[in-house]
């Protein structure tokens, strides 16, 4: 049997199939085509590309840690508390883990009731990404004696990834009697 025979017998093949499935048939052989094509070309490098990504977010979740506190040679005694300083210290460390750039930072201090609590006010501003300011929100949370008082976020154009962000906090202390 020849090629053309094979050729002319495909076409005869094909003529036939259209006669027997009929326009709403031969529209449903084509759109299940066109679905599998989509599925190998689009979703199977999408759902490895997923798994990849996600492996890599697993290494990196395992590989976080939390920032080290301060030596306490580092810690001056300069008339506040060391464990403020180390609150402050912690703060930065995971601002800069993150790769965030702190461009302002202001704190004042208030005792409550007789003396015994002080209570600090910090105020930072910062440029940050989205994926930067949630790592940097998760990594607060491990922070002890902390309240998160008011976040403000703006971007000046819809097209920026990165954001200015205010973060005010209280750290609270209770001095020993």
């Amino acid at each position: 049997m020849s090629k053309a025979w094979h050729a002319q017998r495909l076409g005869w093949e094909i003529k036939r199939l259209r006669w027997r499935l009929g326009t709403f048939g031969l529209l449903g052989v084509v759109l299940l085509l066109f679905s599998v094509a989509m599925t190998l070309f689009e979703a199977v490098p999408l759902a490895r590309d997923l798994h990849v990504r996600s492996q890599d977010l697993e290494r990196r979740a395992r590989e976080a840690t939390v920032p080290p506190s301060p030596a306490p040679a580092t810690i001056e005694d300069n008339g506040y508390s060391p464990s403020f300083t180390t609150f402050l210290h912690s703060l930065f460390a995971m601002a800069n883990k993150e790769g965030i750039a702190t461009s302002q930072v202001a704190y004042k201090a208030e005792t409550e009731g007789d003396g015994k609590v002080e209570r600090y006010f910090v105020a930072l501003s910062m440029k940050a990404s989205y994926p930067q300011l949630r790592m940097f929100s998760a990594d607060l949370r491990t922070l002890g004696g902390m309240r998160l008082e008011h976040v403000t976020i703006s971007r000046g154009d819809i097209g920026q990834t990165t954001l200015d962000v205010r973060v005010e906090l209280s750290f609270a202390i209770e001095r020993p009697a």
